[in-house]
């Protein structure tokens, strides 16, 4: 009986990650189609305004065509998400060989701390794509820069969106990866750590794994430079107490500061970890308890 249900356990776990592939494929597949489709009827607009373009992908749920300043094509699909501090929509680069892409907006410049986020994240992605710190990280890891503009806000395009969140795979999908993406995970941060920043944002929302498994950390708007040793103080209160780790508790805006380290962010690679495989305590949720 015992080898009866691990010949079936083995067996839903070759099925998942068969679906887990084949799911990426047809969500490709009908992005195609329904551009081809749509083109027929309706042919693709192109747009110099990013945000013209942007509003037809969200609202109306059509495909487009956005300029760059360098007069390039990009193939918007549709829409990605939408974040704390704007939107993001993906698509494809014609003249970079189709290669994936992201658009992300940044809205509400009247806050300063949506402008100090839009302006962090970009310096972050040019330093980590460039030459200044050794060897720039490569693709596989996270996204990179590529163009930027400011209409009414402002927004930037970058490379690789990634595939599935590793918060939508089922459960014999999470099992079957997680040792993968454990390890993944610890290569990508000791490549961003040794270019001298911490990542401070590990989370399932922040983890993406593509139809050929490889994981991507896909959000550096948290990264922060660290001093020689790879530590840094900071003041920043985090209202994500579920992911950060004890560490970061003791910020408390200009009141106290929290010295954090590259072990910070291993620590939430194992909480991201248990969240995928539901050991997380119940009293977790509750911070008194905590």
């Amino acid at each position: 009986k015992r080898d009866i249900e691990y010949e079936k356990y083995r067996n839903n776990l070759k099925k998942a990650h068969i679906k887990h592939v084949r799911q990426k494929m047809n969500n490709e597949l009908k992005d195609v189609l329904r551009i081809f489709y749509d083109s027929h009827t309706n042919p693709l607009k192109k747009y110099d305004k990013w945000k013209e373009g942007l509003d037809a992908v969200f609202r109306l749920k059509r495909a487009v065509i956005l300029k760059t300043r360098k007069g390039d094509d990009v193939l918007i699909t549709a829409s990605q998400g939408i974040g704390g501090y704007g939107r993001v929509a993906k698509g494809y680069h014609v003249q970079l060989n189709w290669e994936r892409v992201v658009i992300k907006e940044y809205i509400g410049f009247e806050q300063q701390n949506n402008k100090c986020q839009f302006y962090g994240e970009l310096k972050t992605l040019t330093d980590l794509c460039s030459n200044v710190n050794g060897e720039p990280l490569p693709q596989e890891f996270i996204p990179h820069y590529i163009d930027r503009k400011d209409e009414n806000g402002s927004y930037f395009l970058m490379s690789a969106w990634a595939g599935n969140y590793i918060s939508s795979l089922d459960k014999y999908q999470k099992i079957h990866l997680m040792g993968h993406i454990g390890s993944s995970l610890v290569i990508i941060l000791r490549a961003i750590h040794e270019k001298g920043f911490l990542h401070r944002d590990v989370k399932p929302e922040n983890i993406c794994v593509d139809e050929i498994d490889t994981v991507r950390l896909i959000d550096v708007g948290s990264m922060v430079t660290t001093d020689s040793s790879g530590h840094v103080r900071t003041n920043q209160q985090y209202n994500d107490y579920q992911h950060c780790s004890l560490n970061m508790h003791k910020a408390h805006g200009k009141q106290r500061e929290c010295a954090l380290s590259r072990l910070d962010d291993m620590w939430m690679v194992v909480f991201t970890l248990l969240r995928l495989l539901n050991m997380v305590p119940r009293y977790w949720n509750d911070q008194r308890r905590r």
